[in-house]
């Protein structure tokens, strides 16, 4: 049997490498698993992708990141950039992404 590695990442806040001051603001890859957990007295996604390279990716959502990938299908493969911070309508600041999905 062959390990499987699985890096835990937060677009915007990981680190590019130990040594750099640089944050990942894009994940490429394909969607394997797709669920939610309890997290912080709310349930939130929590996404699975495979890099090419083979690395498995667990990434934890967000409001916008449920939203964005909420209808995406396992299996597809997508491309997940954080753009930033916005406000939200009750003054507080909600991670924002964009989402490109490879056509089936």
């Amino acid at each position: 049997m062959e390990e499987v590695k699985t890096d835990f990442l937060n677009l915007g806040e990981t680190k590019v490498s130990p040594d750099s001051e640089e944050v990942v603001k894009v994940i490429e890859g394909t969607l394997a698993e797709k669920g939610s957990i309890p997290f912080q007295n709310n349930i939130v996604g929590r996404y699975k992708l495979q890099k090419e390279d083979g690395v498995m990716v667990t990434l934890l959502g967000s409001t916008k990141m449920d939203d964005l990938l909420e209808t995406i299908p396992t299996g597809v493969f997508i491309r997940l950039e954080y753009i930033g911070e916005i406000p939200t309508k009750g003054g507080f600041k909600m991670k924002d992404y964009k989402l490109s999905v490879e056509k089936v």
